[in-house]
């Protein structure tokens, strides 16, 4: 039997939370081909040192699973449903326990082997096992036996109902048990091949250069029905100022950025670039400890939600920004606006601090009826700084002193995850690890591991435990709704804005379009003109 705990929850939250010159390079002499593309050269603000997403939840390292790895399943471009990839089809039985996976016969992996049933389940098998460190191990919680049935076809079967059936393995990247299952499991995740994986996506890896960049070329047996690579490489580059990079971009240097989508607007006045948003958007929210006064008062902390206009400060920090004001991934069909945390009312947050027992002072700062002012301290991470001020600023106006506090990202990442160093208030941005079955049981439950708030309710633990069953769409969605109202009125956490990455494209780079599973989804079909090559 297959198990595993929670253990590594938090950590994928919070490494969530931060992650937001080698141009015509000839690398390997490879000739152009008759459909070349080109050569691209994209750039993030850090290149993380393990590429392989199964061992590490760094952001960039998810979003390129889709060049140099080929997962069962991925969203349809709008992220509205569930489309086959290395999975041709799939069958459920009516428990959502058991399923029978049919796959892909025309996949190989980049040193010429052939993909097969048995390397599907040597990976879930390995991402099932707490020991070799699954960065999504909730995915796989309840696995407990995974199967060759026949050559191209595997049958997993879970303890517990897997309710979101086929959506958490858009993000596991199989794994080539040819190459790693020799290892075992205490130097699994050091092993080098996850610092360079030989994969079976459309692009292989070719080399880190001595300036770090890493260099993809295209793999040319990957099936054209899945998007065979129109560029001859691509090359990926760190540029950690975002100056910088809008630099290289308007020179040609670069194609391509993934940046902080409060760069939007400079990217709109160069006149030369595209800003795309780069989906899935991630919710930037403030958690607060629950147990720790003033925040231990519901009243006080949905006052601190009704004071915030989420609307100005989202107009202030991008174009491209969007309220939030539930657990739910932006445009979930799930929300009910009516039960968002309250948002721009300023007289209902008058009329709970006055409840609460904190009243107007001459300085404008509210206190209570010892003569205590109204104040807590807001940590967050340094690239924060521009929207917690903001957010600092409307609180003032409210009545309510906020010191903030910014530290590096090893130090602020630290200070949450240990329970006794962790602030009272804090600030941290996520990626939603579902778009079609949200699941705030880690965020929400009382056992969750992410329950940074540390936040106790009886209804809420019901609510998330339901929402891990087979229930009805109806069902599911008085359960959502229910739950959506229930953490306005205990506001744990603030959500704030949905804030997505942006794409900024160069004018050199054709056919870059958004896509629901990451900035690199299409890359298959970038391609520099000939006239720019």
């Amino acid at each position: 039997m297959i198990r595993h705990s929670t253990r590594h929850a938090t950590a994928s939250f919070l490494a969530s939370a931060l992650s937001l010159f080698v141009f015509g390079c000839q690398t390997g002499d490879r000739p152009p081909s008759e459909t070349s593309g080109g050569i691209a050269v994209f750039c993030t603000g850090v290149l993380p040192d393990q590429l392989d997403t199964f061992v590490t939840p760094d952001v960039t390292a998810a979003d390129m699973r889709w060049l140099l790895f080929t997962p069962l399943v991925r969203y349809d471009s709008l992220g509205n449903g569930i489309v086959p990839w290395l999975a041709t089809s799939w069958r459920w039985n009516a428990e959502r326990t058991i399923a029978d996976i049919a796959l892909r016969t025309d996949i190989t992996w980049h040193d010429g082997r052939p993909l097969g049933a048995e390397d599907v389940v040597f990976t879930l098998r390995r991402a099932a096992d707490p020991a070799f460190g699954y960065a999504r191990a909730d995915d796989v919680a309840s696995l407990t036996e995974a199967t060759v049935t026949a050559p191209d076809t595997v049958r997993i079967r879970f303890d517990t109902p897997l309710v979101a059936e086929m959506e958490p393995f858009t993000g596991l990247p199989i794994l080539p048990r040819h190459l790693l299952d020799t290892i075992p499991a205490e130097r699994f995740a050091q092993s080098p091949y996850h610092r360079e994986p030989a994969g079976s996506g459309p692009f292989r890896f070719v080399e880190r250069t001595v300036d770090g960049a890493v260099v993809l070329e295209r793999y040319d047996a990957f099936p054209e029905a899945l998007g065979r690579a129109s560029l001859d490489r691509l090359v990926l580059r760190g540029i950690p100022e975002p100056a910088s990079q809008i630099i290289e971009l308007e020179t040609g240097n670069v194609h391509a950025c993934v940046m902080g989508s409060s760069r939007a607007a400079d990217v709109a006045r160069s006149g030369r670039l595209k800003a795309l948003a780069a989906l899935p958007a991630g919710v930037q929210v403030l958690p607060l400890d629950t147990r720790t006064p003033p925040l231990d008062d519901a009243r006080v902390r949905r006052a601190l939600s009704a004071a915030l206009d989420r609307s100005e400060l989202s107009a202030s920090l991008s174009p491209i920004i969007r309220p939030a004001r539930s657990f739910l991934p932006a445009g979930s069909s799930w929300s009910d606006s009516t039960m968002g945390q309250p948002d721009a009312d300023r007289a209902l947050a008058a009329a709970l601090l006055d409840s609460a027992g904190w009243h107007p002072a001459e300085d404008g700062i509210r206190r209570d009826a010892a003569g205590r002012p109204l104040k807590f301290t807001l940590t967050g991470p340094a690239p924060f700084r521009n929207a917690l001020t903001a957010v600092q600023a409307q609180w003032r106006d409210a009545g309510i002193d906020v010191r903030l506090q910014f530290l590096e990202g090893a130090a602020y990442i630290a200070a949450i995850r240990d329970p006794e160093t962790r602030p009272a208030a804090m600030a941290l941005s996520f990626y939603p690890d579902r778009l079609l079955t949200p699941d705030p049981w880690e965020q929400l439950n009382s056992r969750g591991g992410s329950n940074l708030a540390s936040y106790r309710n009886a209804e809420v633990d019901s609510l998330t435990a339901l929402l891990r069953t087979p229930v009805s769409d109806e069902q599911r969605a008085q359960l959502y709704r229910a739950l959506q109202w229930r953490v306005a009125e205990d506001v744990p956490l603030i959500y704030v804005l949905h804030a997505p990455r942006l794409l900024a494209v160069g004018p050199l780079l054709q056919d870059a379009t958004p896509d629901a599973n990451g900035p690199f989804a299409r890359a298959h079909q970038w391609r520099i003109g000939s006239a720019d090559r």
